[in-house]
């Protein structure tokens, strides 16, 4: 763990071997006022050689500045609109039927680009996150 002035942080990089099984992202921290703060990303075989990415920021919803303020500033809606537009680049069926950087899933997509996009996804959300607790969670009046 990390430990930082308002929580402790443990950013989790779950691939598995086996390039049939789901792999996991977890982003975890332990917020001073909310508890435990978990957001998710799942690779897993959709059909056949079409693999999606879902993910979901989950209970680091409960803090709505961080989610509703940072998850959605432009640069880093921008950052995100670029590597969506990457993934779509590089895969033929590619489908996103419905995104933010808080939630959505993407189809269509070889295993690798799968994971490449999952692991993308993921250092943003890790750069926002420790972009909040440097600059933002200070300001936070309801804490």
């Amino acid at each position: 763990m990390n430990s930082f002035g308002t929580f402790d942080a443990a950013f989790s990089d779950t691939i598995m071997a086996d390039d049939c099984r789901p792999h996991i992202f977890c982003l975890c921290f332990l917020h001073r006022q909310r508890g435990l703060l978990v957001g998710s990303l799942k690779v897993s075989s959709k059909h056949g050689e079409q693999w999606q990415t879902h993910w979901d920021i989950g209970t680091i919803d409960r803090d709505p500045q961080l989610s509703d303020d940072w998850f959605c500033l432009p640069r880093y809606d921008h950052t995100f609109q670029q590597v969506l537009q990457q993934a779509a680049n590089k895969c033929v069926h590619f489908k996103l039927p419905g995104a933010t950087l808080r939630w959505g899933d993407a189809k269509g997509m070889p295993h690798e680009q799968a994971l490449e996009l999952a692991h993308k996804l993921f250092a943003l959300w890790q750069e926002i996150v420790l972009d909040w607790e440097s600059h933002g969670c200070r300001n936070d009046s309801s804490q």
